[in-house]
């Protein structure tokens, strides 16, 4: 009697679900192909990994995924590209505005990398070096200057590598690249690559002494000779006024 009531039981609810089904089918044409058809037919949602401490304004996870375009193109964007190297060629530069004014080629007594270099501003009006060029012979040395305003009678210092090259003055440029003590020289443009100053090339310097670390400094009429003081006077005076060029 147990048997048959289990049994009668099962048989009513197997019945039930197949008319549910056959039902389920005729109303909506649903069936188990259907429910299959379905799930692999859903788009799949991906979660992607997130760095952990990262979170978004609202608080959610920002997933570590690539850059928006939009981000990349801002990127892109800071990263400024340098301007073409202004060629060298015959013409007479100008020196009528920010020239040459003082160079340790031979570095210093402490060490033959503390290389520097001074500009002078000797015209009346303030100079902007925005777009300005600096390149020695061998281009080992290569500088792009930035905005920067020298009044008039203003000097510039550009020290190699680090402020460690002239302790007794801030450097407002650093630059990397080395000075050769021989078959040398230095070639100043403006924005426009027009010839400002230069340092002839030639066999040796026009001045300085590397035994004594005496610096290479400008005199009258735009020449030169080795400064009458030790180590030179970097954002200083050279120790023979420019009476004669500003």
């Amino acid at each position: 009697m147990e048997k048959r009531l289990i049994i009668t039981v099962c048989l009513g609810f197997f019945l039930s679900l197949g008319i549910l089904l056959l039902a389920a089918r005729l109303i909506f044409g649903f069936s188990f192909a259907n429910i299959g058809a379905a799930f692999q037919k859903a788009p799949m949602l991906i979660v992607p990994r997130t760095a952990a401490g990262e979170s978004s304004p609202d608080g959610q996870k920002k997933s570590k995924t690539a850059l928006p375009k939009a981000a990349l193109a801002k990127a892109a964007a800071v990263k400024k590209e340098k301007p073409a190297l202004c060629a060298k060629n015959a013409a007479v530069p100008s020196r009528d505005s920010v020239i040459i004014n003082e160079v340790a080629w031979m570095g210093s007594s402490t060490g033959y990398a503390d290389e520097w270099i001074e500009l002078k501003n000797i015209s009346s009006d303030p100079v902007d070096l925005a777009g300005w060029q600096l390149q020695n012979a061998k281009l080992k040395i290569k500088i792009f200057f930035d905005a920067a305003v020298i009044a008039p009678g203003g000097l510039y210092l550009l020290e190699r590598t680090d402020d460690d090259s002239v302790p007794e003055a801030d450097a407002d440029l650093f630059y990397s690249g080395s000075l050769a003590n021989t078959n040398e020289g230095l070639f100043l443009f403006d924005g426009q690559c027009v010839l400002r100053d230069e340092v002839a090339v030639a066999i040796k310097w026009p001045a300085g002494d590397n035994v004594s670390k005496a610096t290479m400094e400008r005199t009258v009429n735009f020449l030169w000779m080795p400064s009458k003081k030790p180590g030179g006077t970097p954002k200083k005076e050279n120790s023979v006024p420019l009476n004669g060029n500003g």
